[in-house]
């Protein structure tokens, strides 16, 4: 049945965009839905998990063995977290913004979601959610309110009411997981997307200690205890890929318990420390496997779609698993597995909006050389039917990041472009995660614009191998992609008929100096910083080749955006339009980074769509 919703398009500002209504395919489309970020009762009897089946993600319950889902959060924007206490099955802690603004505000609530009250509200401030001590009376998080270029760590006392600073570093931390008898937590330094540390707080004493040395840059992720003294978790420390390792947090050192020649990408323990799970990134792909602790021995793995395989948690009684699948075969779902038996169960049935799943695109992985020799690797979707003379018309998809990766998990807009018959291409150029520490190196700093031609590399390999009409190529991206659409159409101005960038960089100078406080400093160790590498951030940014674009663009951008602000956008278009290029900016006043009302994303889909097929050439 189709989506009955009258769409309030004023409710965006569509500065000089066109308003096209959306016609009864899209609305097709917008109806497909997700489940995940699946969460345990303490007492294992039910399952909270996020799905935005109303339009807007907010969170469900459901019985574990399976049954009807009950809504439990109702907030105007999307819900950014919630799990249940590990003591208490009847309380939960949410996590929601405002206008996707990302300052997030926790809460606490009861099971049912008809009791609600505030744990840490400031709405000048940001609040994250940490962890919970196993006792369900500790509640870690991190906020910004001492400085708002920093985080720092918090711990609050449901007993008594009362929060405390527990930890500072005047950078950005985060709020890890506590110790079994909840004396100790670990705590993270966050440096950069690619390097960072982990230490000890003794929560008696509030005295950090650092678990992890290392001179290099090196990644420490997904720590948790096996134990009051051992930690397993995910590093790559003097490695080219991520592997699993433990140690005793009273005498640090890594010890290497699996060294895939993939990443490891997901970890959790069981609360008793006898089970492991763990997914690998197989060249997009995320394999999820099961072993007992402390040999690592293997168990059966689950018999789960294949597609991106994510670890979701134990229960509290350590004898179930849920996890989460993504795959070209349809929409994002959970399903549980039974460590006794090895026995996998699917929990939820998203709806895939009237679509025949049979009639979704799955991808090839295909291989083409940069124009430095360097091999890289692409999704590749090719609409159902024959390859028309000439070649298809495609859209280049560009990932963000921008060490992010094109990954075959499901995308209700590529199987749009799809059925309208767009190819799809989704590159991994240099920089992208997944093949190693020194690959996401080949595009820092100075280097940025290497991954730039990298497209341009693609869209060669499109037209020399007769794949794609070369006058119907489009570039589009969403954010650290955004920036790659805007650097493909002034580098390689030739090679496009038109470009989307969603909540892209324009110029990286006015990106750092307008970007949230604490994000800053964070994102100047990827990119370059204002003080020493000035001259460089202003000449990689397309801002200053602006005259070079030659194809239509369409800009789209929230208000609220703390990441990439909204005038990175609105200077493009101001100079586009006084050049008398064709340009369209749609800003949507009451979301963030990225489109996450499903009022916004039909304006947006019906927008990018009927810009494509007018510039694709695309007839149906």
């Amino acid at each position: 049945m189709l989506l009955c919703v009258t769409f309030a398009l004023p409710a965006s500002s569509q500065e000089d965009a066109a308003k096209p209504e959306p016609d009864p395919q899209l609305l097709r489309y917008l109806n497909v839905r997700y489940a995940g970020a699946g969460r345990w009762s303490a007492d294992g009897k039910e399952i909270a998990f996020t799905t935005n089946w109303t339009g807007t993600a907010q969170k469900w319950r459901m019985p574990a063995e399976g049954g009807f889902p009950q809504q439990i959060t109702f907030f105007e924007d999307a819900i950014n977290s919630c799990d249940f206490s590990p003591h208490d099955p009847e309380l939960m802690l949410c996590q929601v913004g405002r206008g996707g603004n990302e300052r997030g505000q926790l809460y606490l609530m009861s099971r049912d979601g008809t009791w609600i009250e505030p744990l840490a509200e400031d709405f000048d401030v940001v609040h994250r959610a940490g962890d919970w001590s196993r006792d369900g009376r500790y509640v870690s998080y991190i906020s910004n309110a001492r400085d708002e270029r920093f985080f720092d760590v918090y711990i609050s006392d449901l007993e008594t009411g009362g929060s405390e600073l527990a930890a500072q570093l005047d950078s950005y931390m985060g709020a890890g997981a506590f110790s079994p008898d909840g004396s100790l937590m670990l705590v993270e330094d966050w440096l950069s997307n690619t390097n960072n540390d982990y230490y000890l707080l003794n929560l008696e004493s509030k005295e950090l200690t650092l678990l992890t040395t290392h001179e290099e840059e090196a990644s420490f992720t997904d720590f948790y205890w096996a134990g009051d003294s051992t930690v397993y978790f995910i590093c790559n420390l003097d490695r080219e890929f991520k592997g699993i390792a433990k140690m005793n947090v009273h005498h640090p050192g890594v010890q290497w318990v699996h060294t895939p020649d993939y990443d490891v990408e997901d970890l959790n323990v069981s609360d008793d420390g006898r089970y492991i799970a763990w997914s690998e990134n197989h060249d997009g792909f995320g394999a999820a496997f099961v072993a007992t602790l402390p040999k690592f021995t293997r168990l059966q793995a689950p018999g789960i779609p294949p597609g991106v395989q994510r670890i979701g948690r134990f229960n509290r009684q350590s004898t179930q698993l849920l996890l989460q699948v993504s795959g070209p075969e349809g929409p994002t779902d959970l399903w549980r597995y039974e460590l006794a038996t090895a026995e996998t169960t699917r929990l939820t049935y998203s709806a895939t909006g009237g679509i025949d799943p049979a009639t979704f695109v799955q991808p090839s992985i295909v291989h083409y050389q940069s124009f430095d020799g360097l091999e890289l690797s692409a999704l590749w979707y090719e609409p159902q039917g024959e390859r028309p003379e000439g070649g298809w018309p495609v859209v280049v998809v560009a990932h963000g990041g921008p060490e992010g990766q094109s990954r075959p998990w499901f995308s209700t807009l590529t199987q749009l472009y799809l059925s309208r018959g767009m190819a799809v291409l989704k590159p991994n150029p240099r920089g992208s995660r997944g093949y190693g520490k020194h690959f996401m190196t080949l595009d820092n700093a100075g280097l940025r614009e290497d991954s730039i031609t990298d497209y341009a590399s693609a869209q060669a390999w499109l037209v020399d191998g007769g794949i794609a009409d070369p006058q119907r190529i489009a570039i589009t991206g969403a954010s650290y992609g955004g920036y790659v659409v805007l650097g493909a159409l002034t580098l390689h101005p030739d090679k496009w008929a038109a470009g989307i960038c969603s909540v892209g960089i324009a110029n990286f100078v006015t990106f750092l100096e307008n970007t949230g406080a604490y994000r800053r400093s964070v994102r100047e160790a990827e990119y370059g910083s204002l003080e020493h590498d000035y001259d460089m951030l202003a000449s990689i940014s397309p801002i200053h080749r602006v005259e070079q674009i030659t194809a239509p663009l369409l800009l789209i951008h929230g208000e609220n955006d703390p990441r990439v602000p909204v005038g990175e956008a609105r200077q493009m278009h101001k100079a586009l339009s006084g050049l008398g290029r064709e340009v369209e900016l749609l800003v949507f006043p009451d979301e963030g980074h990225g489109i996450a009302k499903l009022e916004n994303r039909a304006v947006a889909w019906s927008t990018e769509l009927a810009f494509l097929e007018e510039h694709l050439q695309i007839t149906q």
